[in-house]
């Protein structure tokens, strides 16, 4: 598993390897049953000692624009939560020779620190991913650069690693159920919300 054994990793999360199989599984259980859907960007939030304590995936969206808005909206959750790293899952795929391949784009960042693991993968026609290993990449980047070909992500990345906690966690959550996304508690996050998802 090529990238994935970097030693970066560790930084930002206790078992990386295990978060990266269930990235993966994840995709896979995705593409078999919506092949024909977007994969929702999902991020996840680990405390101080590195244990996962919060999971979201994306609420639907129209555009470009709206897709940014929803990664920001679920990264305010960084401060809210006081997490001290994250990974964030974006998909990026492209046709070649009538045969989708891409790669699943996992940052791996903190407050000091980002790292950018590429996971390639080709979607077979029967609706199975077949992971390209020996392409995976790992890029330990600079979070604080000011060069301008530091993608967009990792500028949105920089801001939410860095702000005060402009909303409190029940806010969030309760925002989160109105506008549809999906989220998880791995830990008690002592506190409460309305909860406004009607379908449950």
């Amino acid at each position: 598993m090529s990238g994935v054994n970097n030693p970066i990793l560790e930084k930002f999360c206790l078992e990386p390897k295990d978060e990266v199989s269930n990235i993966k599984k994840s995709y896979e259980e995705h593409f078999s049953l919506n092949s024909s859907k977007t994969y929702k960007p999902r991020l996840v939030l680990f405390d101080l000692f590195r244990i996962k304590k919060f999971a979201i995936s994306s609420k639907d969206y129209v555009d470009e624009k709206d897709f940014f808005v929803s990664i920001s909206e679920m990264l305010y959750a960084y401060s809210a939560f006081y997490a001290s790293s994250c990974i964030l899952v974006l998909d990026s795929n492209n046709k070649i020779n009538e045969h989708t391949t891409g790669s699943l784009i996992v940052y791996f960042v903190s407050d000091d620190m980002c790292a950018i693991l590429s996971l390639y993968y080709r979607q077979n026609q029967d609706n199975t991913i077949e992971w390209i290993d020996q392409l995976n990449t790992c890029e330990q980047i600079d979070i604080k650069s000011k060069d301008s070909s530091v993608n967009k992500v990792v500028e949105m990345l920089f801001v939410h690693t860095h702000i005060n906690p402009p909303f409190t966690k029940n806010q969030l959550l309760s925002y989160y159920s109105v506008k549809k996304y999906k989220f998880k508690s791995f830990r008690d996050l002592k506190t409460s919300y309305i909860n406004y998802d009607i379908e449950g």
